[in-house]
């Protein structure tokens, strides 16, 4: 089942029944991340409908933002992020690179650590 924006400036996310898939797409919105786009891979919901999706990494990348903006303190965004690191494989150079050009690289590290993927 897809869920559609309900205004045309909100962002938008797709939905299945076990699976949450993130777009990169924002609707109505001509300031989508190019370099989300052009990572992004297509999934096929139940209706045949092909989706744009966020890679692993660029959703990782936005999880750690919005954990950041939001004062650090959300369970939901670490979680997450916790989980991503720990079942998907990832373009190590480009989350790096990405990382600290977002401001993030801190929290990336920190979590790569949380995670049981690198020991201090």
């Amino acid at each position: 089942m897809l869920r559609t924006c309900p205004t045309p400036t909100s962002a938008w996310r797709s939905w299945r029944t076990a699976t949450a898939l993130t777009s990169p797409t924002r609707c109505g919105r001509p300031d989508a991340d190019q370099a989300s786009l052009a990572r992004a891979g297509l999934a096929r919901l139940d209706d045949g409908v092909d989706v744009p999706v966020c890679s692993a990494e660029d959703t990782l990348l936005a999880k750690l933002t919005w954990f950041r903006r939001g004062g650090e303190v959300s369970e939901r965004q670490w979680t997450d992020v916790l989980g991503l690191l720990r079942v998907a494989t990832m373009d190590t150079p480009y989350l790096l690179s990405a990382a600290e050009a977002r401001g993030v690289a801190d929290l990336l590290a920190r979590a790569i650590v949380e995670a049981g993927l690198l020991r201090r």
